[in-house]
């Protein structure tokens, strides 16, 4: 689960400013317990209030109560590290906060809905890929392994908690992931406004059949959580929170991918590489329009003999007859020979005008011997 606006995204580079954080988290309930990845990890007060909860009932299994809480958290921080691995990608210096409801991942704003689209889905899809890896490892297992009584809870609970909670998770409840990335959708298709109205009320009567279904014969731990849930979508329609950012649609960099074009038609392609790179460091662009700056960006940088750059940009692109052209010339150059064969032999080089497929050959194969 993303919170907007993040909380404990600011930099604190000295050791000072270090103790004045540590002396705020304290003041919060939030304790520092170690850094991952240069990630920092926190935990509140109210998150050792939910393991007591969960140890007053257990009805008297010590061992099991004690792998639930040991599963549950590691799963937590592996499904909040997904998060943050990506959030650190793109350089939004993130921290997790295990708490009363689980966990947080807090970070720097993004810059482009593309990006929150990425941070939010790395979360349940690290939970999803960690129950995979214990389903094969329950496949492979001995029997004797699974009878255990240590080892088959384990994988029970493992299974249960990444499998079953990820799927929920992705479920289009605000302010769930599946939720988040729900909005995100919906600002795509209706205004903004309309939006927030979908986005909530879906959720709303998705948690209003999760009571008539099975919250209210549920634990009291899953009740709170359906009604704290549907207040904050209740709050959030009625202006009094926020669901997270709105972000308009860049229309200048259209603009720069016109010159960008423009440029490269009439064989100006330093121009064009250097408008390219400028719309690349434009936020929150079209992906259609940040697709067709990248193939600019491409080709430019090819013609301009910036080969290197030009393969990083060109082997996402479809293979139309300008990109295959391009690479061949980046692998010829680079002297890339099995990457070099490898598009000689593909179907789009065979879809190439015939006497253009000779001149390529007579410059990248120049050996006279039959082929």
């Amino acid at each position: 689960m993303q919170p907007f606006p993040c909380r404990h995204a600011i930099p604190y580079p000295t050791m000072a400013a270090t103790r004045r954080r540590d002396l705020l988290c304290l003041a919060t309930m939030e304790l520092r317990l170690f850094d991952i990845a240069d990630i920092p990890v926190r935990v509140s007060l109210w998150y050792g209030l939910l393991l007591l909860y969960w140890f007053q009932g257990n009805g008297g299994d010590a061992r099991g109560t004690l792998l639930w809480v040991i599963i549950v958290t590691l799963s937590i921080l592996v499904h909040e590290l997904g998060h943050a691995l990506v959030a650190r990608y793109y350089g939004l210096r993130p921290s997790i906060l295990l708490h009363g409801l689980g966990g947080l991942c807090n970070h720097d704003r993004a810059k482009r809905d593309r990006d929150d689209v990425f941070i939010i889905a790395a979360g349940p899809g690290a939970g999803l890929l960690l129950g995979l890896v214990t389903w094969v490892v329950s496949l492979k297992a001995p029997l004797t392994w699974m009878l255990n009584p240590w080892f088959g809870p384990v994988v029970s609970m493992s299974l249960y908690v990444n499998i079953g909670w990820s799927v929920v998770n992705l479920l289009p409840i605000w302010p769930l992931d599946g939720g988040q990335l729900y909005r995100l959708l919906m600002l795509r298709l209706v205004k903004p406004a309309r939006a927030e109205k979908v986005t909530h009320y879906t959720a709303l009567v998705l948690l209003a059949l999760a009571l008539v279904f099975g919250g209210v014969r549920g634990t009291s731990l899953l009740l709170m959580l359906v009604l704290w849930t549907a207040w904050s979508n209740v709050t959030a329609l009625r202006g009094n929170g926020s669901s997270g950012p709105i972000r308009s649609v860049n229309k200048g960099a259209k603009q720069l991918l016109l010159e960008a074009q423009r440029a490269y038609a009439e064989q100006d392609f330093k121009e064009a590489a250097r408008l390219g790179q400028l719309l690349r460091r434009e936020s929150n662009v079209s992906d259609s329009v940040a697709r067709e700056g990248l193939l600019v960006l491409g080709l430019s940088s090819a013609r301009i003999g910036d080969h290197e750059e030009a393969l990083r940009y060109l082997r996402a692109q479809p293979e139309t007859p300008d990109v295959v052209e391009a690479l061949i010339e980046c692998f010829h150059v680079l002297g890339r020979d099995s990457e070099l064969n490898q598009m000689l032999g593909t179907e789009s080089f065979h879809k190439l005008p015939p006497e253009r497929q000779k001149e390529i050959l007579d410059i990248v194969r120049p050996d006279p011997s039959p082929r």
